[in-house]
């Protein structure tokens, strides 16, 4: 085959954010061969470097159980709290190790590093500018080679077993074959290329790799429903040459506050100063709230600003988030759907098989957003969880992959094997007419973006779009065209996107309730005798099966527990 790329390792491990560099760092010094592949460039790709909080857990200082029950109500009582106990323990252990890279975090009036409690654990706040880089330096330091630009597009499979993949150089669509012992996916999270959230190249590789091989996909149905500004919808709040907009801006020591508001040295308010009821605690200003087209403050109880998204569905949009606010959207509107396709993070992805990061599929581990562990349940819990849950499951993965293969023998490939697996990747270049890829994109983006279909649901119109996207799957990605290397690669990333819709699409018909950032409009309430479960879905002889998967007892909803938010109040 011309121009292919060949190597062999002990560990490789696929995605270059947090979860992959801690799993390659882990399997390094646990004295394995390690590669590190990523489509982009490590240090840069996905959505680490735009993750500027890590939640870190002090049993000296925090409270495990104000934590866990806390985490519970707001992941609306489908967290796994074995994966959360697991990320608590493990947390200051990632943290000390990131400091010990030099990796600089902000500081409190104190000097220490600054802390933010959010009900039970606190988090920390990593320059996010420098720590991606500082990662994929230790990487290197360790001996584990570092591949950029490789796309890698299927696993290989011998005797049931995972040993290796193939893919292609992004710049020039060489082959590239891998044999590794064990395989870690750290691809990210799934999205549909939105225009206006940092998720273009997250487009569900890993998972759909491991769909296709026959591994359970979980935590599909919910929804991140970021917005973001219609005047600009790309700038994220960050500024590319100063880095995160950083942590809220720190309190003041109580005794340096002026109390309730008043003057430090009046005796009395001004005239005209608000109704003690009236005003804020030691005179923090109010956060600006968004507004309707109505001029009305809009209550934007739910998970994620789901509250905004039923005003915008009554007829009341566009919606305004006044200047003062925090964020990219203050001063504008606000444009939803912007990270659309995504899941909550660690609610979708491979399901794991234990609390190892192994999955159903033999040698082939995931980590990060690509490992289903519902640390958070059906919502972003709490500060930083999602993001230290990455560190946490990479080091885990790549701790026990290395174990494994530290026993195990490289198996042998049939040659058979390789050429039809790149007889599939290159016939998108080899096809004489046919589709644009990005006509295909444009497509399944308007079936998935409006907020009508896949976040406020309902059975009819998830069917329509149901029917329309299986048609895309055989009809239309099957006769997409590609005429260079880059089309090539969004060729092979669309046909992922629409397998990735289908899967939510079917996995938000199954839930039959409302429950965190789900909302069935058919079904506006919780049903815990049914739904107390997460639910996956499986291709077995091309068919898909869908499994629900009861949830133990004494992490679910119990009477009398309290709401995060109730559907009936917004």
């Amino acid at each position: 085959m011309q121009n292919l790329q060949t190597y062999t390792t002990d560990v490789l491990v696929v995605g270059g954010g947090m979860a992959g560099c801690f799993a390659a760092i882990a399997a390094r010094e646990n004295d394995c061969d390690v590669i590190l592949v990523d489509k982009g460039y490590v240090s840069s790709s996905g959505q680490t470097p735009f993750a500027g909080t890590l939640l870190v857990f002090d049993p000296e200082k925090d409270d495990r159980q104000e934590t866990i029950n806390y985490v519970r109500k707001t992941g609306d009582y489908v967290v796994n709290v074995d994966w959360l106990n697991i990320t608590m323990d493990r947390s200051m252990e990632c943290y000390l190790q990131m400091k010990s890279y030099g990796v600089p975090f902000a500081k409190g009036a104190d000097g220490q590093d600054r802390r933010m409690k959010e009900d039970g654990a606190r988090a920390v706040f990593p320059d996010n500018l420098k720590f991606p880089q500082i990662l994929r330096k230790k990487v290197l330091e360790t001996g584990a080679t570092i591949l950029d630009r490789i796309m890698v597009v299927e696993l290989i499979m011998q005797d049931d077993e995972v040993c290796g993949v193939v893919g292609i150089t992004v710049s020039d669509a060489y082959p590239v074959v891998i044999k590794a012992k064990k395989v870690i996916l750290c691809t990210g999270a799934s999205a549909f290329k939105p225009p206006s959230w940092p998720v273009s190249n997250l487009t569900g590789d890993g998972d759909m790799m491991a769909y296709r091989v026959g591994a359970s996909i979980t935590g599909k149905e919910f929804v991140d429903t970021h917005g973001t500004s219609s005047t600009n919808p790309y700038y994220m709040g960050r500024n590319p040459l100063k880095g995160h907009m950083g942590p809220p801006p720190e309190r003041p020591p109580h005794g340096d506050r002026p109390p309730m508001g008043h003057p430090p040295n009046g005796d009395k308010p001004p005239m005209g100063h608000p109704p003690h009821g009236d005003r804020p605690p030691h005179g923090k200003p109010p956060r600006p709230r968004f507004t309707n087209a109505l001029g009305e403050e809009v209550n934007i109880a739910g998970h994620l600003n789901l509250g905004i998204e039923f005003e915008i569905h009554k007829g009341n949009g566009p919606m305004v988030l006044p200047k003062g606010g925090r964020g990219p959207i203050a001063g504008g509107e606000l444009v939803s759907c912007a990270s659309s396709g995504m899941s909550t993070h660690k609610a979708e992805g491979i399901l794991p098989m234990g609390l190892d990061c192994s999955t159903e599929i033999q040698n082939l581990y995931a980590a990060g957003d690509s490992l289903g562990t519902m640390t958070t349940g059906a919502a972003y819990a709490t500060i930083g969880l999602a993001h230290m849950g990455s560190a946490v499951t990479g080091k885990i993965a790549g701790e026990n992959a290395s174990q494994t293969a530290k026993t195990s023998a490289h198996k042998q490939v049939a040659d058979d094997t390789i050429t039809t697996l790149f007889d599939k990747i290159y016939a998108p270049l080899n096809r004489a007419g046919g589709f644009s890829p990005r006509w295909v994109i444009n497509l399944l983006q308007n079936l998935t973006m409006p907020y009508f279909n896949l976040i406020i649901k309902e059975e009819t119109r998830l069917k329509s779009i149901l029917s329309q996207v299986r048609y895309l799957k055989t009809d239309v990605v099957p006769k997409i065209k590609a005429s260079d290397a880059h089309e090539l690669r969004l060729a092979l990333e669309t046909a992922n996107m629409v397998s990735n819709a289908e899967i939510k699409i079917c996995a938000s018909l199954e839930r039959c309730e409302s429950r965190g950032t789900h909302f069935r409009e058919d079904y506006p309430f919780r049903d815990e005798q049914n739904f107390s479960t997460w639910i996956s879905c499986k291709q077995i002889d091309g068919e898909m099966q869908i499994s629900k998967h009861p949830i133990p007892s004494d992490w679910a909803w119990q009477e009398g527990e309290p709401r995060f938010v109730t559907f009936e109040e917004v």
